[in-house]
């Protein structure tokens, strides 16, 4: 793991924070309790939602190599927990699997609040057609997630069953 690849999901956070707090006053889509439009609202939401988001996988993230040989349940768990450089190797794939997840969720995340904002301002900023943020920013990276956690998993099935596995990397 490099530092580019362990801080790279910062880019689209922080692209992502900007973004809302630059536009969020032009949103009605949010009424507080006397019925009057209040955008603070929707800014408090979603700023829990992507701080839960990605604080449970940065968490995640810093807690992986002190996490139990009993909590790592994956694929040929016998191979890589048998030695300290296997485990190593395997929180080290986990960990790369966690910042794609904080990356494409940021993004995902933004391309959603895209959608909010521009169906709900009255004149926004930025106008990107439906078909595109649906298909670039929205399903793209939930399908680019999901193809990396399937391949991060297949590597590390494949890795401890393959006829090479029993020496030490």
């Amino acid at each position: 793991m490099t530092m580019i690849s362990r801080t790279i999901w910062l880019v689209p956070f922080f692209a992502h924070i900007a973004y809302v707090a630059a536009t969020y006053p032009d949103l009605s889509v949010h009424f507080d309790a006397r019925g009057a439009s209040s955008p603070v609202l929707l800014l408090i939401e979603w700023f829990a939602l992507l701080g839960a988001m990605n604080l449970a996988f940065g968490v995640l993230h810093i807690r992986l190599p002190k996490l139990s040989d009993k909590m790592l349940s994956v694929p040929g768990r016998d191979y890589w927990l048998a030695t300290l450089s296997r485990k190593k190797d395997l929180v080290d794939r986990l960990r790369g699997v966690c910042e794609a997840a904080l990356m494409l969720l940021n993004v995902f995340f933004l391309g959603v609040y895209q959608y909010i904002y521009q169906h709900g301002a009255d004149r926004p900023v930025l106008e990107l057609p439906d078909a595109y943020l649906t298909a670039g920013f929205i399903a793209s990276p939930i399908l680019l997630l999901a193809a990396w956690t399937f391949i991060a998993t297949r590597q590390i099935a494949k890795k401890a069953h393959s006829p090479h596995s029993v020496r030490d990397p």
